[in-house]
């Protein structure tokens, strides 16, 4: 009787071992070559060929991080080995009872608090540090949200073009410049979806063009 139960002991803590390293390798989605998935939270969307998509391990509220590949560096940041604020974008998803009012009163105006403010605080840092410069209207596959824009200063090396010394474009001056997001907020049910994007100044308006066209391809699954 009590190998018979210590047999079944064995048997039942293996299956919760088994369970157990199952869950930790479930991704936050798929993909099927240029489209993430995301059952989970119902929503699917095709990424250009020049962006790459990392998903996460569940439980996540990063959903993915989509960055791009090629993209370009002023000469100013590589002679003077400045580091280049990569093109990226951050999916997160969560469920909650509030309305997108609400959660946009708590999270963007910093009135109140919620389930998981922290978390999005710490992963999106475009609310957290930037400077709020815009806010404007957006839907996704036909669901209504805001779009939000930020700003965020920083020094920078550049070439000096009056230097008259030392050896041709190496002189350089300190001066200002920006880092610059979006951030999408919506509502579908419960499921609450926070889409951002930060770029450099200088690129901006080329990878936000880009990130438009990710954008327009989003769709709920039925």
């Amino acid at each position: 009787m009590r190998k018979a139960v210590l047999i079944i002991s064995i048997v039942f803590f293996l299956l919760l071992l088994i369970k157990s390293a199952s869950a930790k390798q479930e991704k936050t989605g798929r993909t099927e070559k240029d489209t993430l998935i995301d059952a989970k939270y119902g929503y699917e969307l095709r990424v250009l060929s020049n962006w790459k998509i990392q998903l996460e391990k569940e439980p996540s509220l990063v959903r993915s991080t989509i960055t791009k590949k090629n993209y370009q560096a002023n000469k100013a940041s590589t002679m003077f080995e400045e580091e280049r604020l990569i093109p990226t974008i951050i999916i997160c998803a969560d469920t909650t009872s509030l309305s997108l009012p609400e959660i946009e009163n708590s999270l963007i105006q910093g009135k109140g608090t919620f389930r998981n403010k922290d978390e999005y605080l710490m992963k999106l840092d475009a609310i957290a540090s930037y400077e709020l410069i815009k806010t404007g209207d957006i839907a996704l596959d036909s669901i209504k949200g805001k779009i939000y824009g930020y700003k965020k200063s920083y020094l920078r090396q550049v070439i000096d073009p009056s230097a008259r010394y030392g050896p041709e474009g190496t002189t350089s001056v300190t001066k200002e410049d920006y880092f610059l997001g979006e951030v999408v907020v919506l509502k579908k049910g419960i499921n609450l979806y926070l889409i951002q994007f930060t770029d450099e100044s200088e690129y901006f308006s080329t990878d936000e063009d880009e990130f438009s066209r990710i954008l327009q391809t989003w769709k709920f699954l039925k």
